[in-house]
């Protein structure tokens, strides 16, 4: 977590144009690789936005945790008994491409495509080529269409996707923008609560806007400044992704008064209220390590899987549990 970041006894100073560093960020299912803690594709701000047809896919390099914690990172396959994988890799495609052909509408069409949007990467495309190259004349026309329609299908799907970053960045610029010293424009590491607060209150009243393109900015942002080594714009971001956590568990459905309490509370005091409610009675250890327990598992059963929103808040919460079970010790 934030103050686990060996930065709290130090007073670093951002000037608020590394809110600049929004550049030209690109992430979209048809280019995400393997990531896990915040992995993301990222480009220099001198970089012009990639043309949907010369993204390649490849594994990203591995961006900060969002809670500076140890990160898992997911290494590719060594590829031992890589013929085996191979032929299935390949049946596979085909069985995608023959699923394609046989798609009654357009919108069955454009539906197959959505859900299978991480498949359409280089190798999709140079096996669909082959299978065109070596088909008859009637079976030719139908996958020279269809790769047509698909890739009309796929950019369509990127644009979307580049133009809710865009407006996505623009949220997240303000969200940092409250975090600086309103005087110099600055920011201090660590964040004065005020600015914490003040960052928050931006964050409540634009909810709305927070959404998984938000959080896909936000793990690029910190990409890009733990590449740069401004380990002090890291924290903020961390922050950030801490500050959504926070709201969105504590707001939850279900949510008991004394569980929201902390999860409101700033990472460092979560020990000090668990400790103070279960002196009083307020909570019994049992009961507050369920009830996290549950609220665990429904995140993992309930959202996305491996989506931006998962990751953040299943990683809160076990953080919050390790804590719990250090303040029950």
């Amino acid at each position: 977590m934030a103050d686990n970041h060996g930065q709290q006894h130090a007073h670093v100073r951002f000037h608020r144009r590394l809110v600049q560093m929004r550049a030209v960020y690109h992430y979209s299912p048809t280019t995400a690789g393997t990531r896990r803690c915040g992995t993301s594709r990222a480009v220099n701000a001198s970089i012009a936005p990639m043309n949907a047809h010369r993204r390649r896919r490849r594994t990203a390099q591995a961006a900060p945790c969002a809670f500076a914690r140890p990160c898992a990172h997911v290494h590719a396959a060594s590829g031992q008994g890589g013929s085996e994988s191979q032929l299935q890799e390949t049946a596979a495609l085909d069985e995608l491409i023959d699923i394609l052909l046989a798609s009654s509408s357009q919108e069955q069409l454009a539906q197959t495509v959505a859900e299978n949007a991480l498949s359409f990467d280089q190798k999709f495309w140079l096996r669909l080529a082959a299978r065109t190259d070596t088909a008859d004349e009637d079976a030719q026309q139908q996958l020279r269409s269809l790769a047509n329609t698909v890739m009309q299908i796929v950019d369509a799907m990127v644009q979307k996707t580049d133009e809710k970053l865009s407006g996505s960045s623009e949220m997240l610029e303000q969200i940092l923008i409250a975090g600086a010293d309103e005087d110099t424009g600055e920011w201090s590491v660590p964040l004065p609560a005020e600015r914490v607060a003040a960052m928050k209150d931006v964050m409540v009243a634009n909810y709305a806007a927070v959404d998984e393109a938000l959080l896909s900015s936000t793990f690029a942002w910190m990409k890009k400044a733990s590449d740069d080594k401004l380990d002090g714009m890291v924290y903020i971001l961390q922050t950030v992704l801490q500050l959504y956590a926070s709201i969105e568990l504590a707001e939850a459905e279900g949510t008991s008064a004394a569980l929201a309490r902390v999860l409101k509370a700033p990472e460092g005091e979560w020990e000090g209220i668990i400790r103070e409610m279960n002196a009083s009675g307020e909570i019994s250890e049992e009961s507050f390590l369920e009830e996290v327990q549950k609220k665990m598992e429904t995140i993992v059963l309930g959202r996305s899987s491996g989506s931006y929103d998962q990751r953040i808040l299943a990683e809160f919460l076990s953080e919050l549990q390790e804590r719990a079970n250090a303040a029950f010790t």
